[in-house]
């Protein structure tokens, strides 16, 4: 959102910002912890608040996010490495990380394994390149439930033109993996972007995947609008809302 160099609520004003390039040199890039520690602040009312690293990977954010009690979803071993930098510990907090990815190569399999961070896994052949190697890991499951909505294809991350996620057809074949190598499912996930043409507040995918141990389990995603509201356009007078879908898994 717009901020006045004039306002004296934050320290991003015109006679401090203007004392930096003589110190730093230019370009220089300038970041306010009060308004992130606000921003955070404002999804307090949330059990989980995880940080998605690819925008923003500096370490002293994700350092400051990490001393707010925010948690972070890596997509690389340089975004894992990012976050150890920052004080993330999953030894100690084990999911205070997550990798999210649709495949995995070698050197990021053995970090991972190494430091049993939780894999947030977007194909079956990834859980089973993850379970040969580290059986009884904790894994979420990327889903692609089929269909999703943005204003153009690069903005929707769920549908047949999506390449991201385990196709909600073969989540049988996902679990069979789980259960060959004892893996431990945690999570179900979606990533879906909405634009407001697309109002499907109520929409709800039902999975049926069985064969969990010994009994048959029904697991439903709702995927529910949490309605964040973000940024505004004043001068072309535009609302644009992004809806961060929350996923419940019932057994």
């Amino acid at each position: 959102m717009p901020h006045s160099l004039f306002s004296t609520d934050t320290d991003l004003t015109a006679e401090n910002l203007l004392r930096l390039p003589a110190e730093f040199g230019c370009p220089v890039w300038v970041y306010d912890a009060q308004i992130i520690r606000r921003q955070i602040a404002a999804l307090k009312q949330f059990d989980v608040v995880r940080f998605a690293q690819k925008a923003c990977s500096n370490i002293h954010i994700l350092r400051l996010m990490r001393e707010q009690g925010v948690k972070v979803d890596s997509v690389s071993l340089g975004e894992i490495e990012r976050a150890l930098a920052a004080g993330y510990n999953p030894q100690t907090h084990p999911d205070d990380i997550v990798f999210t990815a649709d495949v995995i190569d070698q050197a990021t399999l053995e970090r991972v394994s190494e430091l049993q961070i939780p894999v947030n896994a977007g194909s079956v052949d990834m859980l089973d390149q993850l379970g040969q190697v580290s059986p009884g890991h904790r894994v979420w499951l990327r889903v692609n439930p089929g269909f999703g909505h943005g204003h153009s294809q690069k903005t929707n991350t769920g549908g047949e033109n999506s390449k991201h996620g385990i196709w909600y057809t073969d989540l049988p074949a996902a679990l069979d993996v789980i259960q060959r190598h004892h893996l431990q499912l945690s999570a179900f996930t979606c990533t879906l972007v909405l634009a407001l043409i697309m109002p499907i507040w109520n929409r709800c995918v039902v999975l049926w995947c069985v064969r969990s141990s010994n009994s048959v389990r029904i697991y439903r995603l709702f995927l529910r609008a949490v309605g964040f509201l973000f940024l505004i356009n004043r001068v072309k007078r535009r609302l644009i809302r992004t809806l961060l879908w929350s996923v419940e898994c019932r057994a």
